[in-house]
């Protein structure tokens, strides 16, 4: 009896004093000020949760068990990103279980840019990547480097990332990716 394949779709969201632009994805998780600060998931298709790390909310420890366990495919956007944070902040996990949702999205020739890849799909809106600099995130954001990173969350910021997790499992279903996890 062979055991039964997972999917966690991941997303995070992340904080550090050095600018991603200017420095790289790999100086700004390194840098001593690098935090998660919410992560979202969802494990088979399921409804999105959200883990609001910066509150004090822990990552529960199936979910840590997961990240390492081979029977659990991890996927999400752009994902050197999330295994890199998630190595920092969980110690080494084995790069070869994850899938880049991205890549497939090149694949399939839909753009790179995840709110573009939900448009050139048809998404419908309601599913596309909150990006327009006025929704919730920028604002969680900009709330946290003027507050100095005093953890006062935007209230609408948990309620927002499942609407970009729902993009990245769009990407993940266009039928030009194969259903085996690759």
């Amino acid at each position: 009896m062979s055991e039964q394949l997972h999917h966690l779709s991941i997303d995070l969201e992340t904080y550090s004093t050095v600018s991603i632009g200017a420095a790289g994805s790999y100086r700004y998780i390194l840098d001593p000020s690098f935090e998660i600060l919410l992560f979202a998931y969802s494990l088979d298709g399921m409804p999105v949760e959200v883990i609001d790390v910066a509150s004090g909310q822990v990552i529960p420890l199936w979910l840590k068990n997961a990240l390492k366990n081979p029977l659990y495919i991890k996927h999400a956007y752009n994902a050197a990103f999330e295994w890199f944070a998630l190595s920092k902040y969980l110690g080494w996990l084995p790069p070869d279980q994850w899938r880049d949702t991205m890549l497939h999205a090149l694949y399939c020739g839909y753009p790179a840019s995840l709110d573009a890849a939900g448009r050139a799909m048809g998404l419908p809106e309601d599913k596309e990547k909150v990006d327009d600099g006025q929704g919730p995130y920028p604002l969680f954001l900009r709330s946290l480097q003027a507050l100095q990173c005093q953890r006062e969350p935007h209230p609408q910021s948990t309620q927002a990332r499942p609407r970009q997790m729902e993009t990245v499992q769009g990407v993940q279903r266009a039928g030009c990716c194969n259903r085996n996890g690759n």
